[in-house]
């Protein structure tokens, strides 16, 4: 048996609140209520797409139609800025942004983490993040089976083996 640690899925806190039609990506955090202690919940709202590896804890909150790409980490201290305008927001991602990592320049050269927002989500974006898109080459992939890694019914894609990669890449 594998250490947690080393199980590539989706991690829930307590008290966490996910939306409908929400696609969370392999190895995707979600921080509960008790992270930090009294804080309020963690929130992803409907329809949106949070990236592999990517976290959100400490109470913040994700709204509607919100896309997160790979390894970005929302928590209350985390600057969240919009390339466009120049605003600074600590906390909540916006409805309908989309956040990439990135870094500000800080004292004496040094750059640090921030999240940046660097468009509003387009057809574009919505073709390569449609969970309805993403769940038809998985069925493809895993065919008839419906099952994930032969385990459990799937709902997100969050335990292909790994030598399913190509098959989906075509499908």
């Amino acid at each position: 048996m594998k250490a947690p640690w080393l199980i590539p899925g989706p991690r829930s806190g307590s008290c966490a609140q996910i939306g409908k039609n929400v696609h969370l990506s392999g190895g995707v955090g979600i921080g509960g209520v008790l992270e930090p202690m009294q804080a309020g919940p963690t929130i992803i709202e409907d329809n949106c797409f949070i990236g592999a590896r990517s976290e959100v804890v400490e109470g913040c909150i994700v709204r509607e139609g919100a896309v997160l790409g790979m390894g970005v980490f929302i928590g209350k201290s985390t600057k969240i800025v919009d390339r466009e305008t120049g605003a600074v927001m600590y906390g909540e991602v916006p409805a309908g942004s989309v956040v990439v990592a990135g870094s500000m320049p800080s004292k004496n050269g040094i750059n640090l983490y921030c999240a940046v927002i660097v468009k509003k989500v387009d057809a574009q974006t919505r073709s390569k993040t449609s969970d309805q898109r993403i769940a038809a080459r998985l069925i493809a992939a895993l065919g008839a089976r419906g099952r994930c890694c032969g385990a459990a019914p799937f709902a997100v894609p969050f335990c292909l083996p790994e030598a399913l990669s190509p098959a989906i890449a075509a499908a």
